[in-house]
């Protein structure tokens, strides 16, 4: 197989900018293939600016990798993208070496394909990888979300992951590098019957001659369901996305509010993308399938009591309405410091504190930022200064149980904002530190943003 230009533009359709990318590549035949056809594909669209990213790693597991990688490089050299070697330390030490190693690669390349501010990391995922995900997922009994096996596009650590070559065989891709004399490496690791994915990948191989239909072999047949499956599934992420936006109410503070009658009506495939779309809110993610099963089902059955999954509080309240909110106790909040500068840019001025509340930090501010919740200490303060000017302690009860998880920001030691209450409760605002326009004079933050529209979604 030859691919034209047309061809090549179709695989690399999928690129959502024509900025400069990133290339994962290993030195083996499918991530060759990439990098060569995306040389091609790239002399019809040429950058006017910068140059794209060749990543490989080293998980120093094997001798061989350092060749490896000395191989990519000079193949990233001639066809004039910047290489960019990147060495793991201690992974050969515990089991699940395979995932162990993916997860520390993936996060090493985001993080510095950030550092050179850009966003999307190509991979050389083929139809081939797609047919043993979906058997390995079938094994472990995934529904549909697991079945639908890897998407064109997902996001991965603060990045976009591409796989433009999803559609197209391995054996393919080989045949294309021979014809041209390119040479590839072999990673012996790929014939180890101990990793799950080789048995599976020889398991395959046996059940090969059983895709005896006009359309083609158990391979491209599985890759065919798994895009009706994928079709199946952005149906249904549309219908929980619906449903958040008009029937979520999100309070700054970091509650949200739900009409417990209107979710349970719903079928439970509903329900339980909706559930994970709540925890999302809350920066929590990696839930299992049946962890959010068995969520509903108490949330469901639950009277008076509260019920805690994954670090998230719901309340189910007597005006009928559910209450998600963030678990305060048994988890320390995260402590965020960040420098800013005069210089930097507007997109720079911002962070998210505990995974959920976005803060944007104004332009003309300069310095040391420091955010994280409220200490007891604190909030024993606060209870004195209460008694001190008069004020019911009774409305002290709200504010115990939500400010450990506001976002107080702090700078030289001194509090200078609480974003999510500046437009909460001016008056408890001033009650608790005093008269609020002299408190932000010097530094003023915009409101804080719970993000009930910045929902993450693994589809794109």
């Amino acid at each position: 197989m030859d691919f034209t230009q047309l061809k090549l533009d179709d695989l690399f359709a999928c690129l959502s900018e024509q900025g400069a990318v990133g290339l994962a590549v290993s030195g083996g035949g499918d991530s060759m293939a990439l990098i060569h056809l995306f040389a091609e594909w790239r002399e019809a669209h040429p950058l006017t600016d910068g140059k794209d990213v060749v990543f490989s790693v080293d998980h120093g597991v094997r001798e061989e990798a350092l060749g490896e990688v000395s191989f990519v490089m000079k193949t990233a050299d001639e066809l004039g993208f910047l290489g960019v070697p990147i060495k793991l330390e201690g992974l050969d030490d515990g089991g699940a070496l395979q995932a162990r190693a993916r997860d520390a690669r993936y996060e090493a390349m985001a993080g510095r394909l950030k550092e050179l501010r850009l966003s999307q990391l190509l991979t050389a995922h083929t139809l081939d990888d797609q047919a043993e995900t979906f058997l390995m997922r079938l094994l472990r009994g995934s529904g549909i979300d697991g079945l639908s096996s890897m998407h064109a596009k997902r996001e991965l650590y603060g990045v976009t992951i591409v796989r433009p070559l999803l559609t197209v065989r391995g054996e393919v891709l080989r045949g294309w590098l021979s014809k041209r004399g390119i040479d590839w490496v072999s990673d012996p690791s790929n014939e180890k019957v101990e990793y799950e994915r080789v048995q599976v990948r020889q398991l395959l191989q046996s059940l090969e001659g059983l895709g005896n239909s006009p359309e083609g072999n158990l391979t491209e047949m599985i890759g065919e369901s798994v895009r009706r499956l994928q079709r199946g599934r952005l149906a249904l992420e549309q219908q929980a996305i619906d449903f958040v936006n008009s029937q979520v109410r999100a309070h700054r503070i970091g509650f949200l509010h739900v009409k417990a009658d209107d979710l349970f009506c719903l079928p439970l495939e509903i329900q339980i993308r909706i559930l994970h779309r709540l925890l999302l809110a809350f920066g929590i993610e990696g839930r299992s399938l049946s962890s959010l099963e068995g969520g509903i089902s108490h949330i469901e059955a639950m009277g008076k009591a509260k019920f805690v999954l994954a670090g998230v509080m719901c309340e189910k309240k007597a005006d009928g309405y559910l209450q998600f909110s963030r678990e305060i106790g048994r988890t320390p909040f995260e402590i965020v410091t960040r420098n800013f500068t005069q210089n930097d840019l507007a997109s720079e001025k911002q962070l998210i504190w505990d995974k959920r509340v976005e803060i944007i930090v104004p332009s003309g501010f300069a310095g040391e930022l420091l955010v994280r919740g409220f200490s007891n200490v604190e909030i024993a303060q606060i209870k004195e200064k209460y008694k001190q000017i008069g004020v019911d302690v009774s409305r002290l009860k709200g504010a115990q149980k939500i400010l450990p998880a506001l976002a107080g920001c702090w700078c030289n030691d001194q509090l200078v904002a609480v974003p999510q209450l500046e437009l909460y409760d001016e008056s408890l605002f001033v009650e608790l530190f005093g008269d609020l326009d002299a408190f932000l004079d010097d530094v003023s933050f915009e409101r804080a943003v719970f993000p009930l529209n910045r929902w993450k979604t693994q589809l794109i």
